[in-house]
């Protein structure tokens, strides 16, 4: 009962934690609901007396309500904190590598139980194996949860798990097909941005042909090359498939660190924006104004995230590689961002049509005219029916954010073009260790 509870929790936490994005946008639109609902009462000038505090219980209100929206949202979704709904794609790719290295290692390591490197070797990957089974669970036993697999955190560690058991295993493989894996390996390192990766393919070369010389001829390199004894292959083959495992790894890494910190900007974001709503329903700002800045918000943030799906799909190739949730991400901060340039930018267009400061902040809201230009205050500027341009504006300036956030989405792209370049042609671009060759199966 208690280690049902517990898991209970730690879901419940893991999806709040995965789903805390939602916070800002729902207490907006719990906050701005309920000004409009009650309209009049909130409006007036200065913050004291009945008016006021019914303008900051209505902020309180709809925050609270936000809260509680978010709550009931990762409840109902908890299920998809754990490592087999938080990323299904990955965790097919890793239960199916995983069932494939178990296989592996029941082969070969009766095969090659009774050396000595061979029994280290399979002890190693054993228990590299039973904790990876552990944690993602079986047909029998679930897979576990938490906060990790929310993050993209646990299918990091979770591929390197599996990739020290994998190394391991070629010390106990049959020659021909670790010498098979290691042309493979060739493939990935051919063309990727590994450092020294011409000195690997050259060392790789040498420890093919020594455990099998019919294979070496496949790559490139000088026959004058040293000779190596047949153990030192498999070690030197071992080390190279680490280190193309750990750059990948730690590529998917960087992708995961950079979905982190795109969401907590994100929550950032969000937060400074319904504080300065929150300001604006407590200083009694017309509720018309708050209607009309929400509009101009909706429509820069609608326009800047169709102007990025639509380059998204002009840029989009055959080859996906999983990004660890960074597109959503940089979607839902372009699309924040988005909407504050529009209201920014209805403003700006509304303070050069040649408002004086002292018209701008004129509560009544009235504007003038000096030599046939009209002048906009910010309670004319902030008026649907008068000034109907903010939402041309708002969607013109709603397309800037675009641009700013292109070196986000450089620095994601070049991770994930590493990732792909340092798999072999022909595989599928996947996760932090997809791709495996034929060369694996040691039947």
């Amino acid at each position: 009962m208690a280690r049902s509870i517990k898991g209970f929790a730690s879901d419940w936490g893991a999806s709040l934690l995965g789903s805390v994005a939602l916070l800002p946008a729902l207490a907006a639109i719990a906050t701005v609901t309920a000004a409009a609902i009650l309209g009049d009462p909130l409006v007036g000038a200065g913050v004291v007396g009945v008016d006021a505090i019914t303008r900051v219980a209505t902020v309180a209100a709809g925050f609270m309500t936000g809260v509680l929206g978010w709550a009931i949202f990762a409840l109902l979704t908890r299920r998809y904190a754990r490592a087999d709904r938080a990323n299904i794609r990955m965790f097919s790719e890793l239960r199916q590598r995983l069932s494939g290295a178990e296989e592996v290692h029941q082969v070969a390591c009766h095969a090659r139980s009774s050396t000595v490197e061979g029994s280290a070797a399979c002890g190693e990957a054993s228990g590299h194996l039973k904790s990876l089974r552990s944690t993602l669970g079986s047909d029998e036993v679930a897979a576990k949860g938490g906060p990790a697999w929310t993050l993209g955190a646990g299918y990091i560690a979770a591929w390197q798990q599996l990739h020290r058991a994998e190394e391991a295993l070629l010390e106990a493989m049959p020659e021909d097909a670790v010498a098979a894996l290691a042309l493979y390996d060739a493939q990935r390192l051919d063309g990727s941005e590994i450092a020294q990766r011409e000195r690997l393919l050259r060392i790789l070369r040498v420890a093919v042909r020594a455990l099998s010389p019919g294979l070496a001829s496949q790559l490139d390199g000088n026959d004058d090359d040293p000779e190596i004894t047949r153990m030192e292959a498999r070690a030197v083959i071992r080390q190279t498939r680490r280190i193309i495992n750990e750059y990948r790894d730690d590529c998917a890494a960087a992708l995961v660190t950079l979905r982190r910190r795109l969401t907590q900007s994100v929550v950032f974001t969000g937060l400074s924006i319904y504080l300065i709503l929150g300001l604006a329903i407590v200083v009694g700002a017309p509720i018309s104004a708050i209607v009309a800045g929400s509009v101009f918000y909706l429509v820069g943030a609608v326009v800047g995230l169709l102007a990025r799906i639509r380059t998204e799909a002009r840029f989009k190739t055959d080859t996906e590689i999983d990004d660890y949730g960074v597109t959503s991400a940089r979607m839902v901060h372009l699309a924040l961002l988005s909407g504050m340039a529009g209201v920014a930018g209805v403003v700006l267009v509304g303070l050069l049509s040649g408002a004086s400061l002292s018209e701008i902040l004129d509560p009544s809201g009235m504007s003038g005219t000096d030599g046939g230009v009209v002048r906009q205050s910010l309670g004319r500027i902030f008026d649907l029916t008068s000034y109907p341009v903010g939402l041309v504006v708002a969607a013109i300036f709603g397309l800037a954010p675009e641009r700013l956030l292109a070196r986000l989405g450089d620095q994601a792209e070049s991770l994930k073009l590493a990732l792909d370049s340092s798999e072999a042609s022909g595989s599928s671009g996947g996760g932090a260790g997809e791709g495996e060759s034929e060369g694996s199966d040691v039947r």
